[in-house]
């Protein structure tokens, strides 16, 4: 993958589809399906394929066409699907130099480099 791939949490994954299907984007994955079958704790990896993919409606919110792995419950293999997703959720999701220090504090048990990666994501 390239440069440009994230990772989001499960919670982030399931606030980007809400607000996939609040915008009426072409790509999007049923919450109610989903919801039970990804993992709670996973985390999942998007890849841009379509960067600012806009539809024929000028209302819509811009927003990119991404390869979505989806990490599901008692699954180690991840789930490959597209994805639509606004550019707040793409840009909110960690990078994955964040992500890998992410895990790195989370093992150390450095708390507040966890929490201060958290709140980085959540302010861009």
């Amino acid at each position: 993958m390239g440069t440009t791939a994230r990772v989001l949490t499960t919670n982030m994954l399931l606030n980007a589809m809400t607000e996939g299907m609040d915008q009426d984007f072409n790509r999007q994955l049923d919450h109610q399906v989903i919801q039970d079958l990804i993992d709670p704790a996973g985390y999942h990896v998007i890849e841009p394929m379509l960067m600012y993919h806009q539809s024929a409606n000028p209302n819509h919110v811009p927003h990119h066409r991404v390869m979505l792995l989806l990490k599901f419950v008692n699954n180690d293999m991840p789930v490959e699907t597209m994805f639509d997703i606004s550019e707040k959720s793409y840009v909110r999701a960690f990078t994955v130099e964040e992500f890998h220090d992410l895990i790195d504090a989370s093992k150390a048990g450095n708390l507040d480099r966890v929490q201060e990666i958290y709140a980085q994501a959540r302010q861009r």
